[in-house]
């Protein structure tokens, strides 16, 4: 099974961002942190044509930092630069604009700063944008798809492409597209839903970071879920809302409840 979620705007913002590289001095390519490979657009690098570019490891506090260390040592292995951050936190955002200070050309010193933020939906380049321009420029949501078009957005750092997310036009990997749509960088309904938290669920029973033993000790997957839809209401002697019980896994997760769970090894 591969994954063909490629709406139109989507290659619209490559072929349009590939043709604005001359007014552009850095790229920040953003990536979610709980699956930082799994997040990176793989054919998205040959359309920089050599451009400076920057990957941006986003909510790291969802991950320990010793996993990001691992994470940034790897990309540094590969020729790909990167910085961790926390999108809505002023310091880090600060950090990482003077990083893209330090990468930009001298041509280009003469004026201001001048980066566009590229990725797959959700990995939080909206909330980014915002705590650059220090005000709410763009709407933010768990749902892919929100950005549509590609703009500049004038902050006291400089000017910033904002761009809709984008994927690659086929995902091959199941594993990956199953990570994405638990990350809720593709639309629900274009993954099953079982596939996506048998694969949740592997990875919280059995990963060291996971709180899911030691929130309900003594069972094994199939009962936790079973319990989580009774307790819930999800589950009753007449009625089964297995969506409802999927739901709140993925929202439980994607918020930390279960702890710092990466989803890439």
């Amino acid at each position: 099974m591969s994954i063909a979620w490629y709406p139109g705007h989507m290659a619209k913002t490559r072929n349009r961002h590939q043709s604005m590289l001359k007014s552009i001095d850095v790229i920040l390519w953003m990536v979610d942190a709980r699956a930082p490979f799994s997040t990176l657009d793989p054919t998205l690098k040959k359309t920089f044509n050599n451009k400076p570019f920057l990957i941006v490891i986003n909510k790291k506090d969802l991950v320990k930092a010793s996993y990001l260390d691992a994470v940034k040592a790897r990309f540094a292995e590969q020729g790909m630069p990167a910085v961790m951050i926390r999108a809505y936190k002023a310091q880090d955002v600060k950090a990482l604009i003077k990083t893209a200070e330090r990468m930009q050309s001298n041509r280009r010193k003469i004026g201001g700063l001048r980066v566009s933020i590229l990725g797959v939906p959700n990995t939080g380049k909206s909330t980014l944008i915002n705590q650059l321009a220090g005000k709410s420029t763009q709407p933010v949501a768990n749902t892919p798809g929100i950005t549509k078009a590609l703009r500049w957005v004038e902050t006291p750092y400089g000017s910033i492409l904002d761009t809709p997310g984008i994927l690659w036009p086929k995902i091959e990997d199941v594993e990956v597209g199953l990570k994405m749509a638990i990350l809720g960088s593709i639309k629900d309904t274009m993954i099953p839903y079982g596939a996506a938290i048998d694969l949740l669920m592997d990875r919280l029973y059995t990963h060291p970071e996971s709180k899911l033993k030691a929130l309900y000790p003594g069972l094994e997957p199939l009962a936790i879920l079973e319990k989580i839809a009774v307790d819930e209401g999800f589950k009753t002697a007449h009625s089964f809302d297995e969506m409802a019980l999927y739901q709140r896994l993925l929202k439980d997760y994607r918020s930390g409840h279960f702890g710092k769970v990466p989803l890439d090894d």
